[in-house]
């Protein structure tokens, strides 16, 4: 029974290894406790499913936590807080049993791999990998409606974004995105493990004359636990673009709470509010290129707004992005515009990664919840129910740079920031709201981090305008630069600098995926084929 007590300090472990803990070193020793007991004789092959079952569990239940910064559901019409809870509730079991199962799947191929130490060097991390791709699927499967994106988009949980902090490893997913960074670190867990493991197995065998054999293998621990130390002190590799112009920036932070109905005085005060913040962006220095309002901000839906904006800027061109809710007879879309004070409107990107429950009905809530209240669900759908666009946007200004926008959940996915990057953007701006989680700070840590990869991978400068969380500009190698030092209203300005040269990853994708997935074909190839010799 004691033994039991190691998978379950593995998931304490990976938990503190993730945001908003972000323990350093910790990710490359996360893992030792459930490798343990998986190399232990007597572990059958339900107790090696259960071992990582437990462990997925915990570490999944922390950092989906923030799932209950959502309650209460007024924000969506949900008055009753029991029945609020019970489908927050619901959901966030359903999304921890989902990935605590790749869990349990990881440890039970690891079960029959334990006697393969040479070859678990490589097999262990590539069946890692693969089973967090697989998990993204599940994602996909569980969340499927009408409105969602199909494919790997969600890659909430991957061990790479507990690396975060790590200019070295923001540096390699440049070259093959977050999953070669997951790779590694299992690798580093895989190879320490099995060092610990022949110093424990001499330890029960060594003699006086052969106290030199445990040398060998303690100093490859202490040069492996110096080295993964340094790479967050020291950055060993160096920039892979060359910067050509600036743009100066200004991101509009507000703090202003989601209401399912908002009243005629509410949008007023949030109008009143971006007119203030638009005013003391001239009291700076120096006039913005470009102004960037948070997810939602509806900003162009007043009147007087470009009135606004004429007075403010009569004379340097300023490019603006805002984003509302665009709506016909037959659908709703969230919608970013990109305005120039001298041109008017240049171009348009509608949302494509809805998020599920808040944007769009999945069919595995929305059949049930017809069934108990169908006028409920149908009201809901009609005020929340939203429809996704059709395609990534790159827009390119009068002055010849070109720029992409993502919306508040589509940092999760590499894929359409791999597509913005391909589509020759040369730096992104995301646009987000909090109110909906009332401004979760274990929310805001995460997408931080996952931000942080995405600028990395493809060598772009991300800005991100936030309502009620936090804002900030990420250079091309993943640093925050600048960043709000709380949540409430105010201006972030800065310099975003534009890249347009194409990265490893930004070229050839996810292609450690596809080595992984040839080694562990292979290896199974010549087991069967071994097998069958021996049968005959």
């Amino acid at each position: 029974m004691k033994k039991w007590f190691l998978p379950i300090l593995s998931g304490i472990f990976l938990v503190l290894s993730y945001p908003p803990f972000n323990i350093k070193v910790l990710p490359f020793f996360a893992l030792l406790p459930l490798f343990f007991f998986l190399s232990s004789k007597d572990i059958s092959h339900q107790k090696s499913f259960s071992a990582g079952f437990l462990t997925g569990f915990i570490f999944f239940s922390g950092i989906i936590s923030w799932i209950f910064d959502l309650l209460p559901l007024d924000w969506i019409g949900i008055e009753n807080k029991a029945a609020g809870f019970l489908i927050i509730f619901f959901f966030w079991l359903l999304l921890v049993l989902i990935s605590a199962f790749c869990f349990g799947i990881f440890s039970l191929a690891c079960h029959f791999l334990r006697r393969k130490n040479s070859l678990n060097i490589l097999l262990v991390p590539s069946l890692w990998i693969l089973l967090e791709y697989l998990r993204c699927w599940f994602f996909a499967i569980i969340t499927f409606g009408k409105e969602s994106l199909f494919g790997p988009h969600w890659t909430y949980g991957n061990l790479a974004y507990s690396l975060a902090q790590n200019s070295n490893f923001r540096f390699l997913a440049g070259i093959g995105g977050i999953y070669l960074v997951s790779f590694l670190i299992v690798l580093i867990n895989i190879l320490i493990f099995l060092l610990f493991k022949k110093l424990w197995e001499i330890r029960f065998s060594i003699v006086e004359k052969n106290v030199k054999a445990v040398l060998p293998y303690f100093i490859a621990v202490l040069i492996i636990i110096s080295f993964i130390s340094t790479t967050y002190f020291v950055s060993f590799l160096r920039n892979r673009n060359q910067e050509t112009q600036a743009l100066k920036v200004a991101v509009l932070q507000t703090k202003i709470p989601s209401v399912f109905s908002p009243t005629k005085k509410m949008l007023e005060g949030k109008f009143q509010i971006q007119n203030q913040l638009l005013k003391k962006t001239l009291q700076f220095s120096f006039i913005p290129d470009i102004i960037i309002l948070p997810e939602g901000s509806r900003f162009f839906e007043y009147q007087t707004s470009r009135e606004i904006l004429n007075e403010l800027f009569p004379r340097k061109e300023t490019f603006i992005i805002d984003s509302y809710s665009t709506e016909t007879f037959y659908e709703r879309k969230s919608t970013a515009v990109f305005y120039s004070t001298q041109e008017g409107f240049l171009a348009y990107y509608q949302k494509l990664l809805l998020a599920p429950t808040g944007e769009y009905f999945p069919y595995i809530i929305k059949i049930p919840a017809q069934i108990v209240n169908k006028k409920w669900a149908e009201k809901l759908e009609r005020s929340k129910g939203f429809k996704k666009g059709s395609d990534v946007t790159v827009f390119s200004s009068s002055n010849g740079w070109r720029g992409s926008i993502s919306f508040c959940s589509e940092p999760l996915s590499s894929i359409l920031f791999r597509q913005m990057a391909q589509k020759n953007s040369q730096i992104f701006f995301n646009l987000a709201s909090l109110a909906f989680s009332h401004g979760s700070r274990t929310l805001d840590s995460q997408i931080q981090a996952i931000l942080q990869f995405r600028a990395a991978e493809n060598g772009r400068y991300s800005v991100r305008a936030t309502n009620y969380g936090s804002s900030y500009i990420i250079d091309e190698k993943g640093e925050i630069v600048k960043k709000t030092q709380d949540s409430e209203n105010q201006i972030l300005l800065g310099e975003a600098k534009l890249f347009s040269q194409k990265t490893f990853y930004t070229r050839y994708g996810d292609w450690v995926l596809i080595l992984a997935g040839f080694l562990l074909l292979t290896f199974c190839f010549f087991v069967l084929k071994y097998k069958k010799k021996i049968d005959l």
